[in-house]
Parts: structure tokens; C-alpha cells; sequence
């Protein structure tokens, strides 16, 4: 009898610390909260394998936990809200950790540390890699702020100076990826440059040089679809013909060939419910009555799911947006472009070359006037 139920209690220790191998636990502090906080994916769905959405937990005094379940060996991009304030977003490891949050600033960078971990010091390194850049733009956006340049000047400036710093991150994450290949952080900082700047041929260098190991892997089989997707909508390249719906639900393809008349043409992804997308609305409005169509041509592409496709009508009605109208329900489309953020937008000239990705309304006025002299 006691040798029974010895080898159950050895049975039962066993269950128990093979339960536990199966999670990690983050243990984190935030200043003085005892607010709800929030651990939400920090990129396109896709990229997690359907292995988690958002948990939350109660800090007490500044401390709180998760417990968070191992279903693979990867590192995945997170970002944690509290008290409605996002971090930036951070790697987590599936091992145990600790997460600091020195601040609630929006975006501020919590410290990771764990002794297993082998990734964090590359983190680090490549942030350092790109402060100088950083700080330099930082400090050229303050001084040209405080000048007497119209605001579409002040524009165009800004983004001159936006499209030289993502060359050098380019660059740098290139340098980077070639000295560490098998690193995923090389992978994720690709990833995450892929999903907020596009494609561009220093990342597709940065691309080759990730190793045959990591590209063979679910996530890299992922990043290779997004990678051809979102070359498709580069920069030079000419933009594709897509099935839609226009305005009276009827199946129609969207090709910029009909529109070829207009010097130029705006493709705007937006939805119904957008609140970037929709503050954009007046100064389009705006330069589609100064300009007319014979220079500017804007069509918009919602991408309202199948039960909110009565507001997508509603919005035009309300917003009074009379430029051309297409529908992609239920955003299958976008998600095949790899277009998983709005609003994005695409200004094409009349051969349907695409000249900018994700230009403001204000930088569009920038480019309009500085055309026009």
C-alpha cells in the first residue's frame, strides 16, 4: 500500500511539473497602478500561428503577472496597455521574464530581463544602432516647428527628411541581419519594418540575408507571403487590378487604366468606423475641389466587414465624400495585399505607377502645389 501510493505521489509531482513546463510567467511592474493590464499582439495576426489574441490581469500596487501557455519555441512581438496607455512594442521569449515599466508615457519601452534569455543584449545593440538617426531627426523636427514655413512647406519637409532616416534603418537593419542571420530578432525587425514602411530594396536585402533556418519555419513561410504581397504594392511598381464591389454592390474590377485621365490618383483604404481614416476626409475634400479631376482622381476602398456595410453608405452620405466609391467586404482583398492597417493609401500617377505609400492629406498638398510650378 505505501509503496502505491508513493509512486502516485511521485506520479502526481510529475503531472504537475510537466503542467508547469507548459506555461511561462511574466512578472512585470508599473508605477503605482492598480489598473487592468493588457497584453495584446503588436503585429499583423497572421504571424502568431493562432496561438493567442489578448490577455489581461489586475496590477496590485504595481505588480502584476501572466501565465501564459508554450505552444511553440518562437519569440513574438507584444505590446501592454494600462490605464489606456500603449507601450511600444517589445519581444517576449517563452521563458520566464520580467517586464518593468519605468513610466506611463505612450510608447515608452518596457525593460525586459531574464537571465535565459539570448536575445535581449541584440535588442539592445540594434536599438543603439539607430538612436544617432534618431535623435537627429528629433532635433530637426523641433527646430524647423518653430519657423514661420506654411504648413504644407513644413510637410514636405518632414517627409524628405522621414524617407532619408528609413534608408538608414534600412541600412542598418541589413548590417544587422547579416551579423546575426539566425536571430529572431533580425526576423521581427524585418517583420515589423515590412508591416509600417513597406517593401523597399535595402529590406529585401536585409530579406536574403536571414538564414535558410528561419525562413524554412512556419513564421518565415508567413513573412516570404507577406514579402511577395507587399512587393506587389511597392514603391515603381504598378498597381494591381482587384476584384471588388462598387458602389451598388455589384462585382466590378477596380483598374486604374479608366482612370488614366487624372494626372494623378489616390487609392484610399479606409472603413466606415476609422477615425484617421475619416479625419482625413475635409482636406481631401479640399484639394479634390481646388485640383478637380483632371489632376487629382480619389477612390476610396472600403473595407467594412459584411455587418457594417449599410454604415459604409451612411458614411458617405454623412462625410458627403462624392469621389469614386469601391467596396472590399469583409477586407479579403486588403488581407491578400497584406494591407492590415488604416488608413493606407497609394498616390499613382496616370500609368498607374505607385509614386507614394501612405502620404497625408497635408503631404499631398505638399506634392500638389510643388507640381504645380
Amino acid at each position: 500500500m505505501v509503496s502505491i501510493v508513493f509512486l502516485l505521489f511521485l506520479s502526481s509531482c510529475k503531472t504537475d511539473q510537466n503542467s508547469n513546463e507548459n506555461f511561462y510567467i511574466i512578472e512585470g511592474k508599473v508605477p503605482n497602478s492598480s489598473e487592468k493590464v493588457y497584453l495584446y499582439q503588436a503585429l499583423d495576426s497572421s504571424y502568431y500561428l493562432n496561438t493567442f489574441k489578448v490577455d489581461s490581469t489586475l496590477a496590485n500596487n504595481g505588480s502584476f503577472s501572466f501565465k501564459i501557455r508554450k505552444k511553440n519555441s518562437y519569440p513574438f512581438p507584444y505590446i501592454l496597455i494600462v490605464d489606456k496607455v500603449p507601450t511600444s512594442s517589445f519581444l517576449l521569449e517563452p521563458i520566464d521574464q520580467k517586464i518593468t515599466i519605468d513610466t506611463l508615457k505612450f510608447r515608452v519601452k518596457p525593460k525586459i530581463t531574464s537571465k535565459f534569455s539570448t536575445l535581449q543584449d541584440e535588442i539592445i545593440s540594434y536599438k543603439n544602432a539607430n538612436q544617432n538617426r534618431v535623435n537627429e531627426l528629433t532635433k530637426y523636427f523641433d527646430s524647423i516647428k518653430n519657423t514661420t514655413l506654411a504648413e504644407a512647406e513644413l510637410a514636405s519637409l518632414m517627409g524628405i527628411e522621414r524617407k532619408k532616416s528609413q534608408t538608414i534603418f534600412d541600412s542598418n537593419l541589413s548590417s544587422f541581419v547579416k551579423e546575426h542571420p539566425n536571430s529572431y530578432n533580425s526576423f521581427w525587425e524585418i517583420v515589423s519594418t515590412l508591416h509600417y514602411s513597406g517593401y523597399s530594396k535595402e529590406l529585401d536585402i536585409a530579406y536574403k540575408n536571414l538564414s535558410s533556418s528561419i525562413k524554412n519555419t512556419e513564421l518565415g513561410i508567413v513573412l516570404n507571403e507577406d514579402f511577395a504581397n507587399k512587393k506587389l504594392l511597392a514603391v515603381g511598381s504598378i498597381f494591381p487590378q482587384i476584384p471588388l464591389r462598387n458602389f451598388d454592390f455589384e462585382k466590378e474590377i477596380l483598374d486604374i487604366n479608366r482612370y488614366n485621365k487624372s494626372e494623378y490618383i489616390l487609392v484610399d483604404f479606409w472603413f466606415s468606423n476609422c477615425g484617421p481614416c475619416i479625419r482625413e476626409f475635409p482636406k481631401y475634400h479640399e484639394l479634390y475641389s481646388k485640383y478637380g479631376t483632371d489632376t487629382l482622381e480619389i477612390i476610396g476602398v472600403s473595407t467594412d466587414l459584411e455587418k457594417d456595410m449599410q454604415n459604409w453608405h451612411k458614411a458617405i452620405k454623412k462625410y458627403k465624400i462624392n469621389w469614386v466609391h469601391f467596396l472590399d467586404k469583409d477586407r479579403v482583398e486588403a488581407s491578400k495585399l497584406g494591407i492590415s492597417k488604416f488608413p493606407t493609401n497609394f498616390l499613382l500617377n496616370s500609368k498607374g505607377e505607385i509614386l507614394e505609400k501612405d502620404i497625408t492629406a497635408k503631404k499631398l498638398e505638399a506634392f500638389l502645389v510643388n507640381t504645380k510650378k
